[in-house]
């Protein structure tokens, strides 16, 4: 069949062309024929452990793969080829697919993964546990509910690899070797770092306007869509190694939100491959009580545990503070520093700075807008004024003066119409109608774009 750019009428279609292992390292290559190649960068998946996986069977080696790139191929509908598949992992992909579907009804899910040789491999007996783990406020809540499991913590480091070596950092996973050492006190888990070009392969900035042109406005494609399916199966290979039966992953928001997420447990409860199974954790706590937890955590256990839940790239290199530390300005930091004042634990102890101005900044800015709220962001300011209805001491005067402002406040009319606190791309996604144009573009002359606006591009 002939593949012709720009037309609609054209067969969607990616072919996985290589599944190699050097060592720790595992490179799928693969092409794209049709529509679904204008949503990849890189030919190349690229996933670096910090263990050898040359003893892996190829049907694990390829679930990172399938799981980054699955709903990329169901949103437009493309036919994936692979030459041997885990039987397990393809139904609960099925079931993925059904979810998505019931979150975005505006797109079509079609498309089909078809593999050579569809097995189920034999394994041995697994009894270990593993967790993802960001050094957020979710994963150390995680962390906290199945200590006595002594899980395998596993965090991952989205990375841009070129000429063949790991050039730069996107961090939105944001711990490095240097904060696990810090991070648990004398507490000492055991700890794994993935690297891998996952959120790099795929073009995020046209799978955003993908979104966009479908009308769903209130998430992009890495949250709504990507990262509970991608992160789990970056594990798969570790799983085998390490004979993990069960792997968390934390909970976000609680059923309250009804919001659409890329993890959630209609999701990640049914991710699956031969011997380990993925559980989605926390669900029926908000973000406050995960902290109310951690707190009590604290106070058991003397701990000095350190917090990282900035994910503000732009915030942290301004402020200039690295990969493991938090730039205590953004929203995501401002809230969280303002949870565990809820929470009576003294932040600057557990990885922030704080000061006199610090809480005066945050009324600022939700008063003048600067804080974009999106349905998240707004679930999250509910959960902390909630809570504070009943506080009376803080470690800081200064947050108690802005607890007593945030009870009076209607918190529910800050919602936008916006996706929240997201980069400027995504604003100028929202704002254009670009999406057909692009689509009919030759692949080679996007890529000249991607090139000469990166910025925008991603």
């Amino acid at each position: 069949m002939v593949f012709k750019e720009g037309s609609a009428r054209c067969v969607s279609k990616l072919t996985v062309s290589e599944v190699e292992v050097a060592e720790n390292r595992l490179t799928v290559g693969f092409d794209c024929k049709g529509r679904i190649r204008k949503f990849f960068d890189d030919d190349r998946f690229i996933a670096e452990y910090d263990t050898s996986v040359e003893e892996i069977p190829e049907t694990t080696l390829v679930i990172p793969f399938l799981a980054t790139i699955a709903p990329i191929a169901w949103a437009n509908q493309a036919e994936v080829f692979v030459e041997t598949a885990d039987e397990t992992f393809l139904c609960s992909l099925d079931h993925v697919r059904e979810t998505l579907q019931k979150f975005y009804p505006q797109l079509k899910f079609g498309g089909k993964i078809q593999a050579e040789k569809i097995v189920s491999p034999h394994v041995n007996t697994r009894t270990r546990r593993m967790a993802l783990f960001s050094g957020g406020v979710d994963s150390w809540a995680t962390f906290i509910r199945h200590q006595d499991e002594n899980p395998i913590l596993v965090s991952v480091q989205d990375v841009h690899f070129t000429a063949g070596s790991a050039s730069r950092y996107h961090d939105l996973m944001n711990v490095s070797p240097d904060y696990l050492k810090k991070a648990f006190g004398s507490v000492k888990p055991e700890n794994r770092i993935i690297k891998s070009n996952f959120e790099y392969a795929p073009r995020l900035f046209m799978l955003d306007m993908l979104l966009t042109s479908a009308k769903v406005i209130s998430s992009n494609w890495y949250q709504g869509v990507m990262h509970g399916l991608a992160l789990t199966g970056l594990c798969a290979p570790l799983t085998y190694v390490e004979k993990v039966d069960k792997l968390y992953i934390a909970s976000s928001f609680t059923a309250d939100t009804q919001l659409p997420w890329g993890s959630h447990p209609d999701i990640d409860n049914r991710i699956e491959w031969t011997g380990t199974r993925v559980e989605h954790d926390g669900y029926e706590l908000s973000r406050q009580d995960k902290l109310f937890l951690i707190a009590d955590y604290i106070m058991r256990n003397d701990s000095k545990l350190q917090i990282c839940s900035c994910i503000d790239n732009l915030a942290r290199e301004r402020f200039s503070v690295g990969v493991g530390k938090n730039c205590n300005q953004c929203e995501k930091c401002s809230r969280t520093i303002l949870g565990l004042e809820i929470a009576g634990v003294d932040p600057n102890e557990h990885g922030f700075s704080t000061d006199a101005q610090t809480f005066s900044r945050m009324r600022q800015n939700i008063e003048d807008g600067t804080w974009r709220f999106g349905d998240d962001e707004r679930y999250m300011w509910i959960d902390l004024q909630e809570h504070a209805i009943n506080v009376r001491e803080t470690p800081h005067h200064e947050a108690r003066i802005l607890i007593e402002w945030l009870r009076k406040i209607d918190v529910k009319s800050l919602r936008s119409s916006g996706i929240g606190n997201k980069s400027l791309r995504y604003r100028f996604i929202r704002k254009t109608r670009l999406f057909p144009l692009l689509m009919a573009l030759p692949h080679p002359i996007l890529q000249l774009m991607r090139k000469f606006f990166g910025a925008v591009f991603g």
